[in-house]
């Protein structure tokens, strides 16, 4: 009765909610310092949809882009935790707001902490709106500022390393790590006299970005998920 009601609830099919749930069961006994040190926190266990053959799994002996080391073999969960250190260190704070951005109405468990966490997880997928993602996004940057504010920059900066992590959990090759394009910062920058406030995010991202939201939906897909799992129709990847 209570998975029924959650399946109604939440844009979920039946194997990713358990899935969720255990990963909510180890969530449940973190420390609040672990949860803000890493997004992988939550979801150190097996991936969805691993094919037999375990294609994602690292070649030994890989060069990476800057040198000539290789880059030693890891289960999925290393490769998550890699992925978030080398590219987000900002993971945690995703995870904090979107957890903070909760908004329950209707659900019957308004209150419930498992409820709160599921609603979480399905807005990090781009399974409701996207400006709560764009919103997770805007407020991770602007951190306490007050008036919450922006760096146009940094923006960009952590959307385009959305996407660097993305491709790395997808297929296990190291990102040459070029820098993120600058005729979005200007483009962005255009918009404001100085720093980027929400509405100002909003309005650019809908009318020059409008797939920006995706970064992170696409990168918590891979990253809760594992890179086989396939996409729902209405919430497709970044392309």
């Amino acid at each position: 009765e209570t998975q029924r009601r959650m399946l109604d609830y939440f844009p979920l099919d039946q194997e990713e909610l358990l899935f969720v749930l255990k990963g909510y069961s180890k969530f449940a006994k973190t420390k609040k310092d672990d949860t803000e040190s890493s997004f992988a926190i939550m979801f150190e266990t097996e991936t969805l949809a691993t094919p037999d053959n375990n294609s994602y799994r690292e070649m030994e002996g890989t060069l990476g882009d800057d040198d000539n080391k290789a880059i030693p073999p890891m289960d999925f969960a290393k490769q998550r935790q890699y992925a978030q250190e080398e590219f987000l260190p900002e993971s945690g704070a995703i995870l904090q707001q979107a957890l903070a951005n909760v908004f329950l109405i209707g659900s019957g468990n308004d209150t419930s902490p498992v409820y709160q966490y599921l609603e979480a997880v399905v807005t990090l997928l781009g399974r409701r709106a996207s400006r709560g993602i764009l919103s997770i996004l805007f407020q991770v940057v602007a951190g306490n500022s007050n008036p919450p504010v922006a760096d146009a920059d940094s923006l960009i900066s952590l959307t385009y390393r959305l996407i660097l992590a993305s491709a790395y959990l997808q297929f296990r090759q190291p990102t040459l790590r070029r820098m993120h394009p600058r005729s979005w910062v200007e483009s962005l920058s255009s918009r404001c006299t100085s720093k980027v406030t929400l509405p100002a995010w909003n309005e650019w991202v809908n009318s020059v970005a409008p797939q920006i939201d995706k970064t992170l939906s696409t990168f918590s897909h891979h990253a809760i998920f594992g890179p086989h799992h396939p996409f729902r129709s209405t919430n497709p990847p970044l392309a």
